[in-house]
């Protein structure tokens, strides 16, 4: 989640909760990024969605078209990170101005505090882009809490990393995960650095 939070943030000059709010939606649609086709589909007999938002219907034919045209695997992270960044910039941008039209995204420490605050910024992105038709706004803001907290925690340990070091991905992925990040980047290439 730090690696595709700093990514929106980069991308479109959000906060770290607007972010989290923004994963927390993901997170909850596809099971922290991992489960890509949907389980049960609401609607009988369709394919259901798919990818990190779920994409369904004429939006998950968007992106698999937007995937092959980009020549990409829609199963990778950068085809849903890319259509995600797509949508967001062209059809979907109303979700990013709404998110950060939220309140106290200026006061980003006290944010996290308050649940009725942090859970704003994954319903609003909810209600903007994902439109699903399940809720699930407790599960939703449990995905935004733990991307929000991944991300700080990723960024407390490189402050923490000596400066001769720079960013020591490698010692990190290992102290969290128990795993090393070059044999992992060398068989699962699309998950090493999600979560």
């Amino acid at each position: 989640a730090p690696g595709i939070m700093k990514r929106l943030k980069e991308d479109f000059d959000l906060t770290d909760e607007q972010a989290a709010g923004v994963m927390g939606n993901l997170g909850h649609e596809s099971g922290g990024l991992k489960d890509l086709q949907e389980k049960n589909p609401l609607i009988p007999g369709s394919r259901g969605g798919y990818g990190w938002a779920q994409w369904t219907g004429s939006r998950r034919r968007a992106f698999e078209k937007w995937a092959a045209d980009n020549n990409l695997d829609p199963a990778s992270d950068e085809a849903n990170y890319g259509f995600l960044r797509h949508e967001l910039r062209t059809n979907h941008r109303g979700a990013i101005a709404r998110l950060k039209q939220t309140d106290n995204v200026s006061d980003a420490t006290r944010v996290f505090a308050q649940p009725d605050e942090k859970g704003e910024y994954a319903r609003v992105f909810e209600e903007e882009y994902e439109r699903a038709g399940i809720k699930h706004y407790a599960s939703r803001e449990k995905w935004a809490a733990r991307a929000l907290v991944a991300s700080r925690r990723a960024r407390e340990e490189a402050a923490k990393a000596p400066a001769d070091a720079g960013s020591d991905d490698a010692a990190l992925y290992k102290k969290f995960s128990g795993r090393d990040l070059e044999s992992d980047r060398r068989r699962y290439p699309e998950h090493a650095d999600k979560w």
